[in-house]
């Protein structure tokens, strides 16, 4: 076998493993919080995130438009449209805890280098998957269901970088 083949090979096995964990992780939450307080869109997943894409997200127009080819969604982090960074500890929770309302859903988007995962919460849920476990890209994303507002996370090991972004910038 060539080298070639090998390493990509091995990287679709750890990314195999890492979507595998991550659904395990997934289920944990559910069996942890009732329907009304985490659930994951299974029907509307993509039309979701185009609409936070297209709010939030700055893109050229030929990157939807090009031959009508459906692009995937990732990379938000490096093409957010205005927003300010906030570098602090590493204390995801008590930032979150001061910004969130409790009571309120969200829409949480999990970015990994290839794709994006949404889910449907409530901050509980958002803390307790931010906590179960990195994505590759340690970002996620969370939006408010009518998207006025999102708040972006990169959970690094010394720091955690926020950037605001609202839908009038």
């Amino acid at each position: 076998m060539s080298p070639d083949i090998y390493c990509l090979g091995f990287f679709y096995a750890i990314h195999f493993t890492t979507i595998m964990l991550w659904n395990e992780k997934i289920d944990l939450i559910k069996n942890n919080f009732s329907n009304t307080e985490f659930s994951t869109p299974t029907v509307k997943r993509k039309a979701i995130l185009k609409k936070i894409e297209t709010h939030f997200i700055r893109r050229p127009k030929a990157y939807y438009c090009l031959n009508n080819f459906n692009r995937p969604f990732n990379n938000w982090w490096e093409h957010l449209k205005s927003s300010e960074t906030i570098i602090s500890g590493n204390d995801f929770k008590t930032y979150l805890e001061s910004s969130l309302e409790p009571e309120s859903l969200y829409w949480i988007a999990c970015e990994f280098s290839d794709q994006i995962l949404v889910y449907k919460s409530k901050l509980e849920p958002i803390l307790d998957l931010i906590a179960s476990g990195q994505t590759w890209t340690k970002t996620f994303h969370i939006i408010e269901l009518k998207y006025v507002q999102m708040i972006s996370l990169k959970v690094e090991k010394e720091n955690l970088r926020i950037k605001h972004t609202n839908q009038a910038s």
